[in-house]
């Protein structure tokens, strides 16, 4: 480990014994969720905004969360749009923003960071590590983590909490310290049921498995989560997805294989999830790029290094982007080709 890592490592393993300083990066419904959770558990919570005009939105009209039991709550949020003001002092900033937007979401981060500071990325898909720090540099501390909590945005500055589910978080380069412990705790205390491992790895492929199966096709389809396993021949398109990105994990990263079989996990997050609008749905719905080459991109991109066939991911790959494409054509005037 180089100096800078040494200090990393350092930092990291001081547990936090007070109230987390905490920035979100990314106001939009993961982000709102986690920041209004948090910022209502005595955290004192900033939300990062790129857009001047979003933060100051926040700031004036607070946040509201519509909540899984019909509960309506508002509350007060400090919101900004200037990343130093997000940087300084902030013990843990959380990444909830699209993978596409890494770059320009961390960009201005860089240099910015204490040298105490907690990264944690909550993003889906794999290549995460990479973005970020190839947008922050080398010298970052960094966690890697997965939710399945779900939240839709249903208006400025208000959002709707559609699922409960669990937070794993985890170092990519050493096993759970201090710091990283209080970090899961503070998350249990929001409402926002955490846990930190050592294998932070398998627990990322598990989820990339899951949403490489019901993200792009409720993206095509429609449909919501708990609807696919109802709809005639969706069940088998499933299984045949998540067979192939399987297939590609235990070639690429065997020691990230966890026990039972992955299609019973994406049926059982199916049900978990029934009524939700996976994040690609609601991408293609407000006409957004998604991230489906850091979900099924990547699993082709890895069976084709290894030798692994994935014709049913790259057809998801080459659907989506069509559906993507046919946005910019319908934006663009007629007669422009």
């Amino acid at each position: 480990m180089d100096g800078a890592g040494a200090v990393a490592g350092a930092a990291g393993r001081r547990a936090i014994a007070r109230p987390l300083r905490v920035t979100i990066v990314g106001a939009g419904a993961m982000g709102s969720l986690y920041g209004g959770r948090l910022a209502d558990a005595g955290h004192r919570v900033l939300l990062y905004a790129r857009r001047a005009e979003q933060a100051a939105a926040l700031r004036e009209r607070g946040l509201t969360i519509e909540e899984l039991d019909g509960r309506v709550t508002t509350r007060p949020v400090a919101a900004t749009a200037d990343p130093g003001e997000a940087a300084a002092g902030a013990d843990l900033l959380i990444v909830l923003v699209k993978t596409t937007d890494t770059a320009a979401a961390l960009g201005p981060f860089r240099g910015r960071l204490g040298a105490d500071a907690l990264l944690l990325t909550l993003q889906n898909g794999l290549g995460n590590e990479a973005a970020i720090r190839a947008a922050l540099g080398e010298g970052i501390d960094l966690a890697l983590g997965t939710t399945a909590a779900g939240a839709l945005t249903v208006g400025p500055g208000r959002v709707r909490h559609t699922g409960a589910g669990p937070t794993t978080i985890g170092y990519p380069d050493r096993g759970v310290d201090g710091r990283l412990a209080a970090v899961a705790a503070a998350l249990s205390a929001a409402g926002l049921p955490a846990t930190a491992t050592g294998r932070i790895a398998g627990a990322v492929w598990a989820k990339l498995l899951v949403n490489a199966a019901i993200n792009p096709v409720t993206a095509l389809t429609g449909l919501r989560n708990g609807e696919l396993p109802e709809t005639p021949g969706l069940a088998a398109l499933l299984r045949g997805i998540v067979a192939e990105a399987a297939a590609v994990q235990r070639a690429a990263a065997p020691e990230t294989v966890e026990p039972g079989d992955p299609f019973e996990r994406v049926l059982a997050t199916c049900a978990a999830t029934a009524a939700n609008r996976s994040s690609m749905l609601q991408d293609i719905a407000a006409d957004r790029p998604t991230e489906i080459d850091a979900i099924n991109g990547a699993i082709v991109a890895l069976g084709a290094r290894h030798g692994i066939a994935t014709p049913l991911n790259a057809a998801l790959v080459a659907l989506v982007h069509g559906r993507e494409s046919s946005v910019v054509s319908r934006q663009s005037p007629e007669g422009t080709g």
